[in-house]
């Protein structure tokens, strides 16, 4: 059995106009300006046998809407994911993942990993798929697309739709589907750095608790990432 413990930063800074409310209340719904995540991962990766493996990530931590990462923004989400090596370059993986703040509390998902040749890594799936290429020990360039977001808990008092339903404490299930291309570099053996920019391609905001659901346009992103694990 094999554990890590590590610790996560995101923020997602929203700058993207509002083209299609869902509702009849109101013309334009208000977003966030900022969704922010702040957590430990703990991870555990159990050999089965010579052909499958299980592992668990959970991430207790604050996920919050709004300009504070308050105590009623406290979560675990996580994975569980069960992998199966059909040979040396080729597995498959089947899971769940689970939010309890996100209209979908669980989630399955699936995956393929193949590994061409010792530079090249092919995933496809979700919540992503991408291509990663090694240009030496440490540091790669990837490029693909992936689903970002999750849930997150309302607390900012301007968002108020304008017929007058307050949107401050609830959850906002957040969702964008963005491509591009990045580099990711392994600082030393504790520390990795992630750099990536590209275009999100539509972005969704459902305040489920409140049946209300707004989809923004495209816009370019910029993402940089610092991880670390013990």
């Amino acid at each position: 059995m094999f554990a890590s413990v590590g610790a996560t930063w995101e923020q997602y800074s929203i700058d993207a106009p509002v083209t299609k409310p869902s509702t009849s209340l109101s013309s334009k719904l208000p977003v966030p300006e900022k969704l922010r995540g702040a957590a430990l991962d703990l991870s555990g990766t159990m050999t089965l046998d010579a052909g499958w493996m299980v592992s668990l990530t959970v991430s207790p931590g604050f996920y919050s809407a709004g300009s504070s990462l308050g105590s009623d923004g406290f979560n675990v989400p996580g994975l569980l994911l069960g992998t199966r090596r059909i040979s040396p370059t080729l597995s498959i993986a089947v899971g769940l993942r689970f939010d309890g703040f996100s209209d979908n509390s669980l989630l399955p998902v699936a995956g393929l990993r193949w590994q061409p040749t010792p530079e090249w890594l092919v995933s496809v799936g979700a919540p992503r798929t991408e291509a990663v290429y090694t240009l030496r020990e440490g540091l790669k360039v990837f490029g693909g697309a992936s689903l970002q977001g999750g849930g997150f808990a309302v607390d900012d008092r301007r968002l108020v739709s304008s017929g007058k339903i307050s949107l401050r404490d609830t959850y906002v299930d957040y969702q964008e589907i963005r491509a591009g291309l990045g580099v990711r570099w392994d600082l030393n053996e504790t520390l990795a750095l992630e750099i990536e920019g590209g275009w999100i391609v539509d972005q969704r905001f459902d305040y489920y608790e409140r049946s209300l659901e707004v989809t923004a346009g495209g816009a370019a992103f910029g993402h940089i990432a610092l991880s670390t694990r013990f």
